[in-house]
Parts: structure tokens; C-alpha cells; sequence
């Protein structure tokens, strides 16, 4: 199933926070030919600068309006495409073109956490 894209327009909450993902390091087994033998090879990926933001999003239901706070994730955040997101501060109207996401980790203290968020590139 591919991931569900979305577009949504309303005002940013809470200022940007710029973060950066941890380089991870991975050791691989391959087969080697000139020493007819198997040899690990260490590939570090490098770390990834991204934005978390949060959105205003407000929805009309058979209650009347109500707002919903979306959580935002941007990749590449100096990339043309998503530049105006980048340059936006808190109460700033933006629309966005993302898709659905969800992580799934484990506390320290053994719970399931699921947080859920738009990733936009």
C-alpha cells in the first residue's frame, strides 16, 4: 500500500526546531573475489538535517469547526520546494504537501509509543 498524500493549509504553532538525525553505521558481509572469501565492510550513512513544525488545521464537523494540530516533518528543509515552509514563522498561513507517516518506538520504560506526523520533501 503506498503512503497517503495529503495537502493541508492552516496557520504554524510553535516556531520551527531544527534537529539532526544520528549518523548510523552499518557492518555488511560481502563475498570478495580476490581473496575467494567473505570480508565485512563498515558504511556510515551520514546525518540528515530536518524541521519539526506543528500546523493548525481547521475542520468543519457536525459540531461546528474545530481545530486539529498536526505535526509536521521537514526533509531537506533547504530545498526549493519546501523553502517557503522553511523562511515561515508562528502564525504564518501555509499549505503543505506531505504524506502520512507513522514511528513506532519503545520508551525506556518498556511502552509502545506511536508518533504520528506529514512528511514533507
Amino acid at each position: 500500500m503506498s503512503p497517503k498524500t495529503l495537502t493541508l493549509s492552516g496557520c504554524l504553532g510553535k516556531d520551527r526546531d531544527v534537529r539532526f538525525t544520528r549518523p548510523k553505521t552499518t557492518v555488511l558481509t560481502v563475498w570478495n573475489d580476490v581473496i575467494d572469501g567473505e570480508e565485512e565492510i563498515e558504511v556510515t550513512s551520514p546525518s540528515r538535517e530536518y524541521l519539526r513544525m506543528s500546523l493548525a488545521v481547521r475542520e468543519r464537523g457536525a459540531k461546528g469547526w474545530t481545530t486539529r494540530w498536526v505535526n509536521l516533518i521537514v526533509w531537506e528543509p533547504s530545498l526549493t520546494p519546501v523553502a517557503g515552509v522553511r523562511l515561515s514563522r508562528t502564525g504564518d498561513r501555509v499549505q503543505v504537501t506531505g504524506t502520512e507517516e507513522t514511528f513506532t518506538f519503545t520508551t525506556e520504560t518498556g511502552e509502545e509509543r506511536e508518533f504520528h506526523y506529514i512528511s514533507v520533501r
